[in-house]
């Protein structure tokens, strides 16, 4: 559907103004997506449910919710990248920007109204992410891409942080089915590399495993294991990009029995072995 300018291959795919009339009338489902609305405005359907989503928009969808652009008006401005998990993975590492109430909001109703000094800020990320992906030559295209979708996220995050100091701590947004997913995404990252059980996160939230499955499945789109996995995986390659330890001495830190069984869950979510990535990154044991 797109220029080669558009895609860095297995990575990303990103959308400019000139570009948007590709995706009008396709169903976006099954992917993560930013989009940024300058100016403008377009009529949408997210979930099945008619939108208008003018100016100063920024939409940050995740994998369960679906999206569907019907028409474009105005003098309109916007950009879009949908990236891969694995890019994701790749750029943010140990980043983890935002807050528990931005991912819940997120994961209920993905849009959110920006001032324009937040619109202008997140478009200049936006427009070094184009010229890198716009520049085929580059040696380092991937590499850069990296860098400014992470400093996309850091921009992002600072602006929802700075919104975060301005809500009281006191308001009853939360549903109970909400704050047991908040609580159990903290007791993952204090306890995932010791605790992968689901009646351990259970046995701490006072309920049952299938209970807690149903729900982390209902408000976050993914089964309580695919989380914990993702933080692995998360830990795995931040440690494998470093010099400091051997394969043997990262499965060790993050409890697995043996190199062959960590060697098996990487493989699994990555695809290749531990060893294989090292590889790509040209350094060896």
């Amino acid at each position: 559907m797109f220029p080669s300018r558009n895609v860095i291959t297995g990575n990303a795919l990103l959308v400019t103004l000139s570009d948007l009339w590709r995706l009008k009338g396709k169903l976006i489902t099954d992917c993560h997506m930013f989009l940024l609305i300058c100016s403008g405005s377009i009529e949408a359907k997210i979930d099945g449910i008619h939108y208008i989503l003018s100016n100063n928009t920024y939409v940050d969808m995740f994998e369960k919710t679906s999206f569907l652009i019907e028409s474009i008006h105005g003098n309109f401005d916007a950009y879009a990248i949908l990236p891969t998990q694995d890019f994701v993975l790749e750029s943010l590492k140990s980043f983890r920007g935002g807050n528990d109430q931005y991912l819940m909001e997120c994961l209920k109703f993905p849009v959110f109204r920006i001032t324009q000094e937040e619109t202008d800020t997140l478009k200049q990320q936006m427009q070094l992410l184009t010229n890198t992906f716009f520049t085929l030559n580059h040696r380092y295209r991937l590499g850069l891409a990296l860098v400014y979708f992470k400093s996309l996220q850091m921009e992002l995050g600072n602006i929802i942080l700075n919104r975060a100091d301005k809500i009281d701590e006191n308001n009853d947004m939360f549903s109970r089915k909400d704050s047991i997913s908040i609580d159990f995404m903290r007791l993952v990252w204090r306890y995932y590399i010791e605790q992968r059980e689901i009646s351990f996160y259970a046995d701490k939230l006072n309920i049952s495993t299938k209970h807690l499955t149903r729900i982390i499945k209902e408000t976050i789109g993914f089964t309580p294991h695919d989380f914990i996995a993702e933080e692995l995986m998360h830990q795995a390659v931040s440690m494998l990009e470093t010099h400091e330890y051997t394969i043997q001495q990262i499965a060790t830190q993050l409890n697995f029995s043996d190199q062959a069984s960590f060697s098996k869950f990487f493989k699994k979510h990555k695809k290749i072995t531990p060893t294989e990535y090292r590889q790509q990154l040209n350094f060896s044991e």
